[in-house]
């Protein structure tokens, strides 16, 4: 899948890639968890 290929390129070629996926996707439940906690 081409999704799963720009994925890994990310991680493999582009400097710091694997930071950049990890901070996005921790940041993204980060964000979920805020708003979980907001309205509850």
């Amino acid at each position: 899948s081409l999704a799963f290929a720009s994925v890994a390129h990310t991680c493999r070629d582009v400097q710091y890639g694997w930071l950049i996926r990890n901070l996005h996707a921790n940041g993204a439940s980060f964000f979920f968890i805020c708003i979980y906690l907001h309205i509850g």
